[in-house]
């Protein structure tokens, strides 16, 4: 009887230690990725900030050709402002502030960010208490791990084949994330036009204090902040709700409070579909022309 239990707990430990060491290399393959970099030290000038937005329309190469000065891309994917507070906080433990920040913003900016869009992605920076926070807090991490934040890849095979595949074919990123598609409207007729979907004004009391007082502390320490509308398909403003009265908050909001912001919404790049994928995003082309425009303004 000894025995056996003796053999079934060494069985267990085997068990438990090639586990962990799956799950430490596939961790550590992760965070050889854009936002585990953050982590190591970046050397940069200037930091993007935003969601899908600001990751996919600030290309970073042609704009420290253009600008002279190294950008850094921190956007995320459908992100509200508190994961992006939470970016930026991560960010500036370990690289301090940067000298310029441009934060994309958009209509549903300072809304209460309801869910998490591309939870995974922040799987690998869980270490850090302030991203843990939020996984926890929108209970898309397990609550059983304890101390042991690797057990947090448990049963997502994509991030762990991934992570090994990384860790040992390491992969160069890109700090953005350009598509070179051609224009696609289902999307804008069947949710814009045809569709429900309309935007409203729900500004979050908690992220907008919230924001008015990092946007202080960042000023505080001499980094400038300018906030960007990135172009959209101007066909949008066909259907009627609350982007005029959003856009005008966000106007008065910003300069109540001196801070700087540019506005891409009436440039022609917005009135061509040949610039986008779909109604919020441009494609290369449209990349292209508003990299040329925003170096020129900014």
């Amino acid at each position: 009887m000894f025995k056996f239990l003796g053999k079934s707990l060494i069985f267990g430990l085997v068990i438990f230690l090639a586990t962990f060491a799956i799950l430490k290399i596939a961790d550590l393959g992760l965070k050889n990725n854009r936002l585990g970099s953050v982590a190591q030290g970046i050397d940069t000038d200037v930091l993007i900030l935003g969601a899908s937005r600001a990751y996919r329309h600030f290309d970073t190469n042609s704009l420290e050709q253009l600008e002279g000065k190294k950008f850094f891309n921190l956007g995320l994917d459908a992100s509200g402002f508190k994961t992006q507070k939470a970016l930026l906080e991560y960010y500036l433990k370990y690289n301090g502030f940067p000298k310029e920040i441009i934060w994309e913003y958009n209509f549903g900016f300072l809304n209460k960010e309801e869910d998490i869009y591309d939870y995974e992605l922040l799987f690998p920076i869980a270490d850090e208490s302030t991203i843990y926070s939020i996984l926890k807090e929108y209970k898309l991490i397990p609550y059983f791990i304890g101390g042991v934040k690797e057990f947090r890849y448990l049963g997502n095979t994509r991030l762990i084949r991934k992570g090994l595949s990384n860790y040992f074919k390491p992969k160069p990123y890109l700090d953005y994330k350009i598509q070179n598609n051609s224009w696609d409207g289902s999307d804008f007729y069947n949710k814009y036009l045809n569709g429900t979907y309309r935007y409203k004004s729900d500004v979050s009391t908690l992220s907008l204090n919230s924001f008015l007082d990092l946007v202080q502390v960042l000023k505080s320490n001499e980094t400038k902040v300018t906030m960007v509308f990135t172009p959209m398909y101007s066909g949008i403003f066909q259907i009627e709700d609350e982007k005029k009265e959003i856009l005008k908050f966000y106007d008065s909001l910003f300069e109540a409070n001196s801070i700087d912001k540019l506005d891409f919404l009436e440039s022609e790049i917005s009135s061509d579909t040949i610039n986008f994928y779909n109604t919020l995003h441009m494609n290369r082309k449209g990349v292209d022309s508003f990299t040329e425009k925003f170096s020129k303004i900014y």
